[in-house]
């Protein structure tokens, strides 16, 4: 079984090591050298995301010699670029593996760029070729999956103990809630690329709901159907509960994640500051000075309401502050895609705690 990590300019350095150092392990553990990773390019040295120049093992002329590839991410910029090499991406046509392991979606269009098509993470023919797709530090799971399928259980096991980690984590959610209001379907996955179906029958909220999604790298699907007709209060209430919910409930038992997290994005002349703690207690401070009734056809008192219903849902800490600003539009976007990036940070995972409760008292 030959083994190569594809580098490309600005790749994941963090991606790279949740790779190579399982796959290593394994096969020291199996004595199978042969089972090595190796480091791959086109061409070297290269430049990873974080600045650091990064020597690559070998620069073979084609890849027709490896069983197993691995594509790790990269900066969205990196990736846009990385799809312009034709050169590149004709190297990686000359590859005829039984499987593929790329870190995201985003790295898996590297793939579908080659001509084969990606698919989501199966437990498939092993001699069929398979393209196993994760999402951030979740490459290390995923690599821990490959080891299932190379290894012995036994083996699995042993770097499973080094790691702390579990071959698999389920960091999804979704939940049916029907009121004589409203009746809203929701479903998340905290590990996604930013995926989202959203029909609140209220656009802007739906625009609002994106941000989320999109800046949060979080799957996101919301059906709701509530009686805008008397008034959208009750809509906009519901989907912060059931947002809340679908978030306390993909968190799970908390283990290893960094719990708590701040985020600051500007939008023009608008500021938004959001901190964030998962602290199983529910508090929300939410300052914001506005300038008219409406933005988009929603009160805006209605936006305080809606976080103040999610962090009482999600049992988490919530202070949003907007120190300046004059367009109550770029105001709650701000609020929105700061939230979203203080989320995607809080519900991170902590290499160094991956089995410990985030909490002196041991509890959340």
């Amino acid at each position: 079984m030959k083994i190569a990590i594809l580098l490309y300019e600005g790749f994941s350095a963090m991606d790279v090591a949740a790779m190579q150092e399982p796959l290593r392990l394994a096969a020291l553990q199996q004595q199978q050298t042969d089972f090595f990773p190796k480091l791959v390019s086109r061409e070297t040295p290269l430049i990873d995301r974080s600045g650091r120049v990064v020597h690559a093992d070998s620069t073979p002329e084609d890849l027709s010699e490896f069983d197993l590839l691995l594509l790790p991410g990269c900066s969205t910029q990196a990736l846009q670029e990385q799809l312009k090499q034709t050169e590149w991406i004709t190297w990686l046509k000359s590859a005829n593996p039984q499987a593929i392991l790329a870190s995201a979606d985003a790295e898996a269009s590297l793939w579908s760029a080659a001509g084969r098509k990606p698919l989501d993470w199966f437990e498939g023919d092993p001699v069929s070729p398979t393209l196993y797709t994760a999402q951030h530090d979740d490459v290390l799971s995923m690599t821990l999956r490959i080891i299932q399928r190379l290894y012995p259980q036994q083996t699995l096991g042993e770097v499973q103990e080094l790691f702390k980690q579990p071959a698999q984590v389920d960091r999804t959610a979704q939940m049916e809630r029907k009121t004589a209001e409203t009746s809203i379907v929701g479903k998340i996955n905290l590990d996604g690329s930013g995926r989202h179906h959203l029909t609140s029958g209220i656009p802007f909220l739906d625009h609002m709901l994106q941000q989320i999604a999109v800046h949060g790298m979080v799957d996101l699907a919301i059906q709701a159907d509530g009686d805008l007709a008397v008034d959208i209060h009750h809509t906009m209430e519901d989907i912060g509960i059931v947002l809340g919910k679908l978030i306390l409930q993909a968190l799970g038992d908390r283990k290893g994640i960094r719990r708590c997290a701040s985020a600051r994005v500007p939008m023009d002349e608008s500021l938004a500051e959001v901190t964030l703690d998962f602290s199983g207690r529910a508090y929300c401070i939410f300052e914001c000075t506005w300038h008219q009734a409406e933005v988009g056809g929603i009160p805006v008192s209605l936006f305080r309401h809606f976080f103040e219903s999610l962090s009482v849902q999600a049992a988490c800490n919530l202070h949003i502050h907007v120190p300046y600003g004059l367009d109550d539009h770029h105001q709650i976007e701000a609020i929105f895609k700061a939230f979203a990036r203080a989320l995607d940070a809080a519900a991170q995972r902590d290499p160094r705690r991956l089995q410990q409760i985030p909490s002196s008292k041991g509890v959340l």
